[in-house]
C-alpha cells in the first residue's frame, strides 16, 4: 500500500485531566460559571481550592486589571464614580457596585484583594453598611453589624476600614480601628469571613499611640503583607491632625506615622503599594503656583524613627493634573478624560466627567477570580448571576 496510517498513543487519564485544566485556566470566569453547571467532574475541578488559586494567578500575570475610582464634587453635589482599566488593551469601562440598601447616599472602595472587593455603602440602615462583593460572579455578602462593639454601626468616614487576605488562617478579613471620644483609647475590630463574625482585637499599641477626638478616614487604604495604612487624621473642636495609621494584622501592632515633609503647600496624599512596601505620593503647590508630585517610599528596616524616601519628582504641566496612584513601576496621572503613565507613556481615555469643581482619583490592582464570599460556615452569600 502507498500510505499508511499513524495512530496516536492513548493518553493517560491523569495526563488528559492536566491537559483539561491547563485550558480551563485560561478562561475567563463567565465562561468557567457555564461550564460549573455541566458534568460533575468539570464542577469539582472548577470549585477546587487549588484550580481557583491557579486560575487567580494565571489572570494576575497574564491579565493585569485597575479599578479606577474617580470621586467628583462642585458646592451642590458629590459622586463616585467606578471603571475598569484593561492595562493590555487600554480599554475602560464603567463599572456599576451592586446596590445592598435603597440608600443615595453614595459608596466607597475599603480595599481590592484577590477578585474580591469590601464596599461601605453609606445608609442608615446598619445590617447594610458593608459587604464583600466578586465582581466576576456577581456574589455578594453581606457583613453584619458586631454585636457588642461600643460604637455600634460605625462605618467610614468616622473610622478606618481595612481589607485583606490572612496567609496563616486562609481567611479574608475586614478590620476597623475607631476612636473612643473622651477617654484617648482606640478600639480595634476584625471580621472572618471564615467565621462570619467580628471580634474585638488586643493589640500592642506601639509608642503609646493616642488618639484626642474622632478618626476621619481622609484617602484610601493600602495593605503591604498583612500591613494596613490608612492617611487619616483626628478632629477636636478647632484642632485638626493629619498622620498616617498602621496596623501589622499578623502581629496585632498599632502605630502612628509621620508623613513625608514637603516645602511646598501641600493639596493631598495617596497611600500606595510599591515593590511590597508602601509609598506615598504627595500632591503640592508651590508659592508660584506651580504644581508638582513627589513619590516617597518608606523604609522599613529601620525601627526607631520613620524614614522615606524620596525616588521621584513629577512636575505638573496641567492645572488639571491629577495624581490618581501607583501599579508596578508607573505613575498615573489624570488630565481631564485622559490618563496617563508618567515613565512609558501609557495612554487611555475615560467616559466623560460629570462637570465639577474638582476631581480625586484612586487606582486599586485587580484580577477576575472565582474565589467565593461564602468560604465559611455561615454561608450568606447571595449569588447574583442565577437572577
Amino acid at each position: 500500500m502507498n500510505g499508511s496510517i499513524t495512530m496516536p498513543s492513548p493518553q493517560p487519564l491523569a495526563s488528559i485531566n492536566e491537559t483539561i485544566r491547563g485550558l480551563f485556566i485560561r478562561l475567563p470566569v463567565k465562561s468557567l460559571i457555564l461550564l460549573r453547571s455541566g458534568c460533575k467532574p468539570w464542577s469539582n475541578l472548577l470549585r477546587s481550592s487549588s484550580f481557583v488559586l491557579n486560575h487567580l494567578h494565571y489572570h494576575s500575570e497574564k491579565n493585569p486589571l485597575l479599578i479606577i475610582q474617580r470621586f467628583h464634587w462642585n458646592q451642590k453635589s458629590s459622586g463616585l464614580e467606578l471603571f475598569l482599566f484593561d492595562i493590555q488593551s487600554k480599554k475602560i469601562r464603567e463599572f456599576h457596585v451592586p446596590r445592598v440598601t435603597d440608600s443615595d447616599m453614595g459608596f466607597k472602595i475599603v480595599g481590592s484583594c484577590n477578585g474580591l472587593m469590601c464596599v461601605c455603602h453609606y445608609s442608615h440602615d446598619p445590617s447594610s453598611c458593608l459587604f464583600l462583593w466578586n465582581p466576576a460572579t456577581r456574589q455578594i455578602r453581606r457583613i453584619p453589624e458586631y454585636s457588642n462593639a461600643l460604637l455600634p454601626h460605625k462605618a467610614s468616614p468616622y473610622c478606618l476600614l481595612g481589607f485583606g487576605y490572612n496567609t496563616c488562617d486562609e481567611d479574608y478579613e475586614v478590620i476597623r480601628v475607631y476612636s473612643c471620644v473622651g477617654t484617648h483609647a482606640i478600639r480595634i475590630e476584625r471580621y472572618s469571613l471564615n467565621s462570619g463574625f467580628w471580634e474585638e482585637v488586643e493589640y500592642s499599641n506601639h509608642h503609646g499611640a493616642t488618639v484626642n477626638g474622632h478618626f476621619l478616614w481622609i484617602e484610601n487604604s493600602v495593605t503591604v503583607k498583612r500591613k494596613m495604612f490608612w492617611v487619616a487624621m483626628t478632629a477636636y473642636q478647632r484642632f485638626r491632625n493629619e498622620f498616617i495609621v498602621s496596623y501589622d494584622a499578623e502581629n496585632k501592632v498599632l502605630r502612628k506615622m509621620s508623613v513625608p515633609d514637603s516645602d511646598n503647600l501641600e493639596v493631598s496624599k495617596k497611600l500606595t503599594e510599591y515593590k511590597e512596601s508602601l509609598g506615598v505620593l504627595v500632591f503640592s503647590e508651590s508659592a508660584t503656583m506651580d504644581r508638582c508630585l513627589d513619590f516617597w517610599v518608606y523604609d522599613d528596616k529601620n525601627n526607631d524613627f520613620d524614614l522615606w524616601i524620596k525616588v521621584k519628582t513629577v512636575r505638573l504641566s496641567s492645572t488639571m493634573d491629577r495624581p490618581m496612584g501607583v501599579w508596578k513601576d508607573e505613575i498615573f496621572i489624570a488630565s481631564g478624560n485622559v490618563i496617563h503613565a508618567v515613565r512609558s507613556g501609557l495612554g487611555a481615555l475615560l467616559p466623560s466627567a460629570q462637570v465639577a469643581d474638582d476631581y480625586c482619583y484612586v487606582l486599586l490592582n485587580y484580577a477576575e477570580s472565582l474565589v467565593s464570599v461564602n468560604n465559611g460556615g455561615n454561608r450568606n452569600g447571595i449569588d447574583l448571576e442565577d437572577e
